[in-house]
């Protein structure tokens, strides 16, 4: 394999052969093959080992692209330089350029993702999972932050080291839809009510609609948009992008409020208005004026 590689970057094979086998076959086909595993392993691996994968994948394209580029590119000088057509020579070079400028494209397209995956890869977490306190006498959960890795587990062990707690009361911008989708699963299996003091937004909505009633305050803010986990790829959005469409299906809002969501870029949220909001059955209907005691 060294052999191979070593030969191919120094461009001692044909050109026919750098160009149509170890530059379209190996160095396009074998990333996306890396990258179609990534996609079917996401969820069911633990996030700082996908972050890991992630970093990998990407170096490996890369690299892999510019392998197979300086490999066929010095493979044509030899073959124009022994008599071949200057053609061919020419035409191969102009697809070898529009590949590094794709290549340098994907590297400036993907820097995000790149930089979230370092990040998880590393240090081991996006961002400080949100605080979780205990209010109300005992008998509501409030979750305030971002939604981040640990933020489930630490609902879970308050809520069952807490069997007193009816409610639990959000104040989040949103976080991961893993964590957030956890949470969900906590609150209904509860039967708890959710209460949004000051805003919910992203991702946090998800646990907000587990709620057995959801109300908010006169002043909250209940925010929407498409999701984008740290870190994903393109086609991995379009895959997120699905799934959040049927999750808040199954949650019960209407396509037409779904669309709307799923129109919001993630860069972007999107505030329904109190009657939008009682329309789509994100809230019960005249609870404003409940849950006011959350407050203190």
């Amino acid at each position: 394999m060294y052999r191979f590689a070593c030969k191919h970057w120094r461009g001692e094979y044909s050109l026919t052969r750098s160009f149509w086998l170890n530059l379209i076959l190996i160095s396009l086909l074998f990333p996306l093959i890396v990258q179609i595993a990534q996609s079917t392993t996401a969820g069911r691996i633990p996030t700082r080992v996908a972050a890991a994968n992630g970093l990998v994948a990407t170096a490996l394209q890369i690299f892999c692209q510019i392998w197979g580029v300086v490999g066929t590119i010095r493979s044509g000088a030899r073959y124009s330089a022994g008599g071949g057509s200057k053609v061919w020579f020419h035409l191969t070079g102009v697809l070898c350029l529009l590949l590094m400028l794709d290549t340098a494209w994907f590297a400036i397209y993907s820097r995000t993702a790149l930089l979230e995956n370092a990040h998880m890869a590393f240090a081991g977490k996006y961002g400080p999972p949100a605080s979780i306190a205990i209010i109300n006498d005992g008998t509501a959960l409030r979750i305030t932050g971002e939604l981040e890795e640990g933020t489930a587990t630490a609902v879970m062990q308050a809520i069952d080291s807490s069997p007193g707690v009816t409610s639990v009361v959000l104040d989040s911008k949103g976080g991961m839809f893993g964590e957030a989708g956890r949470i969900a699963g906590f609150i209904a299996d509860h039967h708890l009510k959710t209460y949004v003091q000051h805003q919910c937004s992203s991702a946090c909505t998800l646990a907000f609609l587990a709620g057995s009633t959801r109300c908010m305050s006169p002043s909250a803010r209940i925010g929407f948009h498409a999701g984008r986990e740290m870190g994903s790829t393109l086609k991995m959005r379009r895959q997120q992008a699905n799934a959040q469409r049927e999750l808040y299906a199954k949650a019960g809002l209407p396509d037409s409020f779904i669309d709307d969501m799923m129109a919001t870029p993630s860069t972007s949220i999107w505030y329904p208005t109190y009657d939008e909001l009682v329309g789509a059955r994100v809230l019960t209907p005249d609870c404003t004026s409940q849950g006011e005691g959350h407050n203190r």
